[in-house]
């Protein structure tokens, strides 16, 4: 909710609502690339784990990864699973090892 707040107010300091697409964009793509410059080689290593494994495990690797936001626990009725931020799915990094790792 904290993020949602605070991309709204990038908007508004772009534009009055309703906000176009562009603005829209524009402070998405912003934030991505904030996040994408804050991982590190290592980081992004752990992302693809719990991309892997659909878990984190560790202490200090779950506090860094959530603590960042740059994975999601989810929940549902089957139980809880994390998951890499929407956003990161998004990146070359992600796509290229997507496709290194997961060629049919």
């Amino acid at each position: 909710m904290r993020r949602l707040l605070m991309l709204l107010y990038s908007c508004l300091q772009q534009e009055d609502p309703p906000f176009s697409s562009e603005c829209l964009e524009s402070v998405i793509q912003e934030y991505l690339d904030d996040l994408v410059r804050a991982i590190t080689a290592d980081e992004w290593e752990l992302l693809f784990k719990v991309v892997e494994n659909q878990r984190v495990t560790g202490e200090e690797e779950c506090q860094i990864l959530l603590r960042s936001m740059f994975v999601f626990e989810y929940r549902d009725k089957n139980g809880h699973w994390f998951g890499i931020n929407p956003l990161l799915a998004e990146t070359k990094k992600y796509a290229n090892w997507i496709n290194s790792n997961y060629r049919e």
